[in-house]
């Protein structure tokens, strides 16, 4: 299923947050068990149309900063998250396939402690804050957010998963 195909459904309660949260740490020890599975040329493989999982781990890292952006606004009492570039033009752009792989982790890595960083330690009551969505055009709690992006990282693992081992 295509990400934008997808809907959700947020109704679960804000005392979950420390779950949501610990889904976010996991993204790189999951992605370093793909490192260790699979040789290094695998990385930048393309089949058809479909993104190499290296440039998925670098299309990751480039929205964890647009995902940190968002959680700003939310603390910031803002009406409305701040819109994602739906085109992908960052990740286009960025050509993931042409970096040394460890620099795409590292960046990955980077921008992953930053979201983390932010959100970890916020009072409860943080984590219901919340603004409308432009696409989905639907109110979007922190917790929220945070579920959102650990739902995108286990779609691109998925795609990295199908892509290296069939």
């Amino acid at each position: 299923m295509k990400w934008f195909d997808r809907s959700f459904s947020f109704a679960f309660p804000v005392d979950i947050h420390p779950c949501v949260v610990e889904r976010l740490h996991g993204l790189l020890p999951r992605v370093h068990h793909f490192v260790a599975t699979v040789g290094a040329e695998q990385w930048t493989r393309v089949e058809g149309a479909a993104w190499s999982a290296q440039r998925n781990i670098g299309h990751l890292a480039d929205l964890d900063e647009l995902f940190r952006q968002r959680v700003e606004d939310l603390l910031a009492g803002l009406p409305e998250l701040r819109p994602a570039d739906l085109e992908n033009r960052r990740t286009d752009l960025a050509d993931h396939d042409a970096q040394p792989f460890d620099a795409v982790v590292a960046r990955l890595a980077t921008n992953r402690s930053a979201l983390l960083q932010r959100v970890v330690g916020l009072p409860t009551e943080a984590f219901a804050r919340s603004a409308l969505h432009p696409r989905l055009s639907t109110p979007m709690r922190l917790v929220d957010l945070l579920y959102f992006v650990a739902e995108h990282d286990d779609h691109h693992l998925v795609r990295m998963r199908t892509l290296l081992h069939g």
